[in-house]
C-alpha cells in the first residue's frame, strides 16, 4: 500500500467536513429550489450521514439565515432564503 492509498483511506473515514457538507446541501437546494427539496432527496446527497446529522446541518443553515422550511415533518420543503421572493 502506498502513501497515496492511506491518505484516501483516512479521508473516506474521516468524511466530508462540515462546511463542505453544507455547501453540498447549499448546492442540491439551489439546484432545486423551484419546488424545493425534501429530506429523502437530502439523504442521497450525503448518503454516509445518518438523517439526523443531515437535520443538524439544516439547522445550522437555517440559523445563518440561509435556507428555510414550508411544511412540518414528511412534507417540508427546504429553499434557499435569498432566491425565494414569494416566501411564505
Amino acid at each position: 500500500m502506498t502513501l497515496f492509498d492511506d491518505k484516501g483511506t483516512y479521508t473516506r473515514r474521516k468524511g466530508l467536513n462540515e462546511e463542505t457538507n453544507k455547501a453540498l446541501l447549499i448546492q442540491h437546494i439551489t439546484t432545486f429550489n423551484e419546488k424545493g427539496s425534501r429530506m429523502r432527496d437530502l439523504l442521497h446527497v450525503l448518503p454516509d450521514l445518518t438523517k439526523d446529522q443531515i437535520y443538524r446541518l439544516l439547522k445550522i443553515l437555517r440559523n445563518e439565515r440561509k435556507i428555510y422550511k414550508t411544511g412540518n415533518r414528511r412534507d417540508s420543503l427546504w429553499f434557499i432564503e435569498s432566491l425565494h421572493k414569494n416566501k411564505p
